[in-house]
């Protein structure tokens, strides 16, 4: 990341975009976007989804409301009988908070690793976001971030 910031500096992550719409460095949707500039006024973001996305101080910036914005959900919904954890936020980050909240609601603890071999049509969650989770597994398994 930092080498594809440092290379290309404001046109890193410019033409990133998912099949879904997502853009940017932050890969937000433009509807999700909107939705944490208007929550989240005090924080200035640009009210323009595109610069938004494409100025990596204001996309890090929305990042971090969407993690404050995913956790009250699951505060909410599931933090009384688990609390709320890493994979927690970092699967709401990628399918939203709904899809987590009934995973956890079916297989309690296990609400992650029980689905990783279960076959796609009996999932909650999307292959993409176990993909996700598994990946964010790895990364954090190599002791970098502390």
């Amino acid at each position: 990341v930092l080498t594809i910031i440092g290379t290309n500096k404001n046109m890193a992550y410019r033409y990133t975009g998912s099949k879904a719409g997502a853009t940017g460095m932050a890969q937000f949707i433009k509807p999700t976007y909107l939705a944490i500039t208007k929550d989240y006024k005090e924080a200035r973001l640009h009210a323009n989804y595109e610069q938004g996305m494409y100025d990596h101080i204001n996309a890090i910036k929305a990042m971090v409301l969407f993690f404050d914005y995913h956790s009250r959900e699951l505060d909410q919904n599931i933090a009384k009988k688990l609390g709320i954890n890493q994979e927690m936020l970092v699967a709401a980050y990628n399918t939203g908070p709904s899809r987590v909240i009934r995973s956890i609601q079916k297989y309690g603890i296990g609400w992650i690793s029980q689905q990783f071999d279960l076959p796609k049509h009996r999932t909650i969650l999307k292959e993409e976001t176990i993909d996700y989770i598994k990946k964010f597994r790895s990364i954090k398994d190599l002791e970098i971030f502390g």
